[in-house]
């Protein structure tokens, strides 16, 4: 009698106190997180410069981007070394020298 007793409260045990468990014992993989869809601001919108210096000479279509300013050849090695006063004059100078090229050459024409 003591034994189908035991039996019985094993069974009840199995039956309704594991399944309150369950989520304990059974190892459950991380739920991942839905994928950011919204945007929180809009794309940038590319302008067209429309200045008369930075349009190409052959079709006279404006170009998407200002003309940089390179460096001759094997200053790029001393400008990762200089100080940004040493490069700021280096570009104020081949600025300069631009704009006398440029001049000359609107003095010619």
């Amino acid at each position: 009698m003591l034994f189908l007793l035991r039996l019985y409260f094993f069974i009840i045990f199995i039956l309704v106190i594991l399944p309150l468990f369950n989520h304990l014992v059974i190892a459950q993989a991380p739920k991942r997180a839905a994928p950011h869809t919204a945007r929180l601001a809009p794309p940038p919108i590319v302008q067209k410069f429309s200045n008369p210096l930075l349009v190409s000479r052959a079709d006279r279509t404006p170009m998407i981007h200002p003309p940089s300013i390179r460096p001759p050849k094997g200053v790029a090695l001393m400008l990762n070394r200089a100080k940004l006063k040493d490069f700021m004059r280096i570009g104020r100078e081949i600025i300069r020298q631009r704009q006398l090229l440029q001049a000359k050459a609107k003095h010619r024409q």
